[in-house]
């Protein structure tokens, strides 16, 4: 079991293995053990480096988002949602102090997140082509949020 937390509010809090993949699809069980729920957790693929990389997140209440952070943008660029709501709402997701497994594919320029065996999003974007994978967290809110990463695998079609 991998564990993140951050108490620093809007920081993204991220850790890679340091290898490079084209296709991949990354699967993984996460377990918010603390709140607040104000939170962001979940995976990333195609990092190159800090500031080049799509991420895909999950929140303790129940919204979801695909981003990417991209080299001369200041702040993430959400693919999912629309002005100003970027994160979306999502039944599939448990909240609060609860598990969910993740499942997400980035293939050609096809970007997709499945929470619980539920498809949420799928995005199409042509930025990053190949890059490592990596786990992540982040709080919207005062407090330390903590979770742990378990049982991930990474296969490429």
């Amino acid at each position: 079991v991998l564990t993140l937390s951050t108490s620093t509010s809007g920081v993204v809090a991220w850790t890679n293995p340091g290898r490079t993949f084209i296709d991949t699809e990354i699967a993984v069980q996460t377990r918010q053990v603390s709140a607040p729920n104000d939170n962001a957790y979940g995976l990333i693929c195609r990092y190159i480096d800090d500031e080049n990389f799509y991420i895909f997140l999950v929140s303790g209440d129940g919204y979801y988002a695909i981003g990417k952070y991209e080299s001369g943008v200041s702040q993430i660029q959400y693919l999912t949602g629309s002005d100003p709501n970027f994160f979306v709402q999502s039944d599939a997701i448990n909240t609060g102090i609860a598990t969910n497994l993740l499942r997400v594919t980035c293939q050609g320029n096809q970007l997709s997140l499945t929470v619980n065996g539920i498809s949420v999003a799928t995005v199409i974007d042509n930025t990053f082509t190949s890059g490592d994978i990596g786990v992540a967290t982040s709080t919207f809110e005062t407090g330390r949020v903590v979770i742990e990463f378990d049982n991930l695998t990474v296969t490429t079609p």
